[in-house]
């Protein structure tokens, strides 16, 4: 008993006030971890509700909001030296399409298009406008790349759009700073 060697008092001493810190500390790694992983819920909640409000729920590119954001977010950073094309997008005979051949084909030839419009315009922005509608906004570069990845998105969207029915009309224009 320690009332017997009371010499060795300050070592248990010692020694139990190492074991309650270390048991303060796990507690409170315990609590943090809790919040953290409280706050990592909260995240993907949030992240969510995000792609719901932002993302094409057919296509998985940006929708009409996020194109709306993108638009004002481009206004209040644009500089007169800026170098930002919008390039625009409708599918003709979509509604064609959908009445003869039905609503998952016309579906198809939405998610082709946005397919290819990420893999001509990887690191752009795009977006679906409307029904048929997409907009890419291309940001750092010049007049001819833009026609030439027009070209090319030209030749990738008749090879990939299997339906005779449609065809995809495009252009494009350069923003111009000095007009608001």
């Amino acid at each position: 008993p320690l009332v017997e060697r009371i010499q060795d008092a300050p070592k248990y001493g010692l020694f139990t006030v190492v074991v309650l810190c270390c048991y303060s500390v796990f507690l409170d790694s315990a609590v943090k971890t809790r919040r953290l992983y409280e706050q990592s819920q909260q995240l993907l909640q949030e992240k969510k509700w995000h792609a719901i409000a932002f993302i094409d729920s057919l296509t998985g590119i940006g929708n009409r909001t996020a194109y709306v954001a993108a638009i004002n977010d481009l206004e209040r950073a644009l500089d007169d030296d800026a170098q930002v094309y919008l390039i625009v997008l409708d599918v003709d005979n979509l509604k064609l399409v959908n009445d003869t051949l039905g609503h998952s084909s016309g579906d198809r030839i939405l998610q082709k298009t946005a397919e290819i419009l990420r893999g001509v315009f990887e690191k752009d922005a795009h977006y679906r406008i409307g029904g048929d509608e997409f907009v890419v906004i291309v940001k750092h570069i010049d007049e001819p790349s833009v026609k030439a990845r027009l070209e090319d998105l030209d030749r990738r969207l008749q090879q990939g759009l299997e339906c005779g029915l449609c065809r995809v009309s495009m252009g494009y224009a350069r923003v111009d700073p000095s007009c608001n």
